[in-house]
């Protein structure tokens, strides 16, 4: 499933269970059957297992997309029952860091793998002055993988100098000062 086909589904099974509690009110009101709040407290509590299992897939779904681009740890990307998001890294030793709390490199890295996640046919646009060059080299490798998501034009934006293998099919271009004399 990809990450646009879970999200309708995501989307119609909230508006399912929204509709769900409207008719459980509405049968309480007219009928009071006993059997028949059972039967749709179990309906609704179907449909809140399959929301759980959207949600857990899709967030799944994002998170695997992130690391194929995290040049160190690993993505955490969960959305909550209540929609709440909770993202960050699990660095290599096992610890979570909020993204609020990831280094200036980390949180590009991060972002740079968000939207990666997010499809093909983007720009992305990485603004890599806070990678170090080790990270730098690392992300560059994983934005040039050769697979089916390709996009059509990343732009890195940093003051280093990359060094190492850069693709073929990648153009350097660097701006240097002219000499004042």
């Amino acid at each position: 499933m990809d990450i646009g086909e879970a999200r309708k589904k995501l989307y119609n099974l909230d508006r399912i269970e929204v509709l769900f509690k409207s008719i459980l009110d509405e049968r309480l009101k007219i009928s009071g059957s006993d059997a028949e709040l059972k039967q749709l407290e179990s309906d609704l509590s179907d449909l809140k297992k399959k929301r759980e299992q959207t949600v857990a897939e899709t967030s799944y779904a994002i998170g695997s997309e992130m690391n194929k681009v995290i040049t160190s740890g690993s993505a955490l990307f969960e959305i909550n029952e209540d929609g709440s998001l909770k993202i960050g890294l699990v660095r290599e030793d096992g610890n979570y860091v909020p993204f609020k709390a990831l280094s200036g490199g980390e949180k590009v890295i991060f972002k740079a793998a968000l939207a990666y996640s997010l499809g093909p046919d983007k720009i992305i646009i990485i603004e890599a002055a806070e990678i170090d060059s080790r990270n730098l080299k690392s992300l560059i490798k994983n934005v040039s993988k050769d697979d089916e998501r390709v996009f059509p034009q990343t732009i890195i934006n940093t003051w280093q100098k990359p060094y190492g293998k850069i693709p073929d099919y990648w153009n350097v271009v660097e701006i240097k000062e002219e000499d004042e004399n």
